[in-house]
């Protein structure tokens, strides 16, 4: 039993958020039942030992980030490791019908209202035929840069918490 979770972050902080999520689904789960890997190097046939996903990516122009914003971010001093992110991998992942996915973001408070990564991710799922899919929190941040508000790593703790629980309650 193991949940994936597929990150892209470029200026850390969609990092920490999902490394503080990832550390309290393990405290549920156990150490081995997390594994985290950037959309870049995300396998797009999904092991079978995978019970539950999650997507995770910063908010570019109020959806999931695109070559062009990528090329924006580097300008403003990101560290891009892959030249594709969590939209392409979305488009070439092998579809799991029912397999439990929450996709997660960073972004502004501004941005959470009117659209986010997030939701952008939720509706490619949908459309490529997943048919678990929810959206989870947004972790909010100051700005391009960040960095996160006060509180958001304690918000994703809690919300890791929660959705290992969620899992062992699945698969019970």
């Amino acid at each position: 039993m193991k949940v994936l979770i597929v990150r892209e972050s470029y200026f850390g902080n969609g990092t920490k958020v999902v490394d503080s999520v990832a550390t309290a689904i393990a405290q549920q789960l156990g150490d081995d039942a997390v594994e985290v890997v950037e959309a870049g190097e995300a396998p797009t046939l999904l092991p079978e030992d995978v019970v539950a996903l999650i997507v995770s990516a910063p908010t570019h122009e109020l959806s999931l980030p695109t070559p062009k914003t990528r090329r924006a971010a580097r300008e403003q001093g990101a560290i891009i490791g892959f030249e594709y992110g969590l939209r392409e991998w979305i488009d070439a992942v092998e579809v799991r019908e029912n397999l439990m996915v929450m996709a997660i973001d960073t972004c502004t408070k501004i941005s959470s209202v009117i659209g986010s990564a997030s939701k952008a991710a939720v509706k490619g799922l949908k459309k490529r035929g997943f048919t678990d899919v929810h959206r989870g929190p947004s972790f909010l941040v100051g700005g391009t840069e960040g960095p996160l508000q006060s509180d958001e790593i304690n918000k994703a703790q809690a919300w890791g918490k929660e959705f290992g629980a969620g899992v062992l309650t699945s698969v019970a």
